[in-house]
């Protein structure tokens, strides 16, 4: 949890690259992330996609926080 109290989970699968691999930190990546909060147990966190749900508990049950 970070200082303004949102989980971050971000999954990361393996990549299949021909020829040299560049140099990347995933940190440094910037996506759309859209700021959530869960109606079942009020974990506060940011996601990305059409189907989130809450990293702390697994509900779909999330709204877009305005």
């Amino acid at each position: 949890m970070d200082a303004d109290g949102y989980t971050h989970e971000i999954e990361v699968k393996n990549m299949c690259m021909v020829a040299d691999v560049p140099e990347f930190n995933i940190e440094n990546i910037e996506m759309n992330l859209k700021e959530y909060v869960c109606q079942d147990c009020g974990n506060k966190f940011k996601g990305l996609g059409n189907s989130v749900i809450c990293p702390a508990c697994k509900s779909s049950n999330v709204e877009i926080v305005s």
